[in-house]
């Protein structure tokens, strides 16, 4: 589907991760439609929320072959991937219209105390 060299390259960029989360909030990958007996949480057709997972979850799988071999899941499970695009979502290395500036540096919860 993707070059590793590619995968390699899309995920050495943090505009890439970030669309990465959008991906990921999208599809519905980290949240639950199904109670854990079963039961649907809504009464509605889930069919179509599990393609959009299923789609998703087959991105991060592509991806994933970018990641070293030693970080890569041996169940075949995008991890690494998962934790890269968190990890930027976080704590961004970069705004998302430009360089980071030195008063980002470990401000993000400074506003709390006030």
């Amino acid at each position: 589907m993707i070059e590793r060299n590619d995968a390699e390259f899309l995920l050495s960029r943090p505009e890439f991760l970030r669309f990465l989360y959008g991906i990921i909030q999208s599809a519905g990958i980290i949240s639950n439609n199904v109670a854990a007996d079963g039961r649907t949480v809504r009464d509605l057709d889930l069919s179509w929320f599990e393609g959009r997972r299923s789609l998703g979850h087959e991105i991060l799988l592509a991806i994933e072959q970018g990641q070293p071999d030693a970080l890569r899941s041996p169940d075949y499970a995008p991890v690494a991937t998962l934790e890269a695009v968190i990890r930027e979502a976080m704590n961004p290395k970069e705004k998302a219209n430009g360089r980071r500036t030195i008063d980002d540096d470990d401000t993000r919860y400074g506003d709390l105390d006030e």
